[in-house]
């Protein structure tokens, strides 16, 4: 429920965490999220992402998330939220599947190394996705389901 409101069934907060980075697979040019993933940061098809670039990587994050978080916490969550509304968006496609606006386009054009994501604590939901050198140390991930 968004602000208790009803408007949409399911909150859209994480489940849980992934301790570790996780290489991904690259599926007809997109980034796919492994069933894990999508459990651990609660996300479906059709669920949207808003995009941050930086030097060090691309962040992701939910946008329901978002904008849930502001309707609980913001009387007047107006003028928080239309930052968020700008920002570029990624969608979680088929299977899994990440669709990546420009901004992260990047990520997808052939090159070295591996497609690598990590999961961040604060803020709540956000992940990173980077090229590095090789496969993540070390190769085991393991999820932790969040305190409710």
């Amino acid at each position: 429920m968004i602000a208790g409101r009803g408007l949409i069934e399911r909150r859209h907060r994480p489940r849980g965490l992934l301790d570790s980075p996780l290489t991904l697979e690259i599926e007809n040019g997109a980034p796919v999220l492994p069933e894990t993933v999508l459990w651990a940061l609660n996300l479906q098809e059709g669920d949207l992402l808003t995009v941050e670039s930086e030097d060090s990587g691309i962040f992701f994050q939910s946008y329901l998330c978002q904008l849930e978080f502001l309707l609980d916490v913001c009387a007047e969550p107006w003028p928080f939220a239309e930052p968020v509304l700008r920002k570029p968006m990624a969608a979680v496609g088929p299977n899994g599947t990440l669709r990546l606006p420009e901004a992260a386009a990047a990520l997808l054009k052939p090159q070295e190394g591996t497609l690598v994501l990590r999961q961040l604590i604060v803020p709540a939901g956000m992940f990173e996705l980077q090229r590095t050198a090789g496969p993540p140390s070390p190769a085991a991930t393991s999820l932790a389901a969040k305190p409710a």
